[in-house]
C-alpha cells in the first residue's frame, strides 16, 4: 500500500521522502526537513513512537499526520497521540 501511495503522490507532484526506521541516524536526518504532511504506517518501525516523537517537538507538533492502521483499537490509539 505504501508503494502505491508513494506513486500516486509523486504523480500528483508531491515530493515524497521515505524515512528509514526509527532508531537509525537516517530518521534524525530526515526529520531535519520541513514537511506539509507526514504519512505513517503503524508497522513502520513503530509508527506510534514516531507520532509521539513528532508531537514532542515544536517543529512538528502542528504538522498533519495521516497514519495507516489495521484495527479500530489502533485507530483510537493513533488519534489519541495526535491530539
Amino acid at each position: 500500500l505504501a508503494k502505491v501511495l508513494r506513486q500516486l503522490l509523486e504523480r500528483e507532484g508531491w515530493d515524497v521522502v521515505v524515512a528509514p526506521p526509527p532508531g537509525s541516524t537516517g530518521l534524525e536526518q530526515t526529520l531535519r526537513r520541513n514537511f506539509s504532511l507526514i504519512l505513517l504506517d503503524e508497522d513502520f518501525g513503530n509508527g506510534f513512537d514516531i507520532i509521539s516523537l513528532l508531537r514532542s517537538t515544536q517543529r512538528f507538533n502542528r504538522t498533519p499526520v495521516v497514519m495507516l492502521v489495521s484495527s479500530t483499537e489502533n485507530t483510537r490509539r493513533a488519534l489519541d497521540l495526535g491530539e
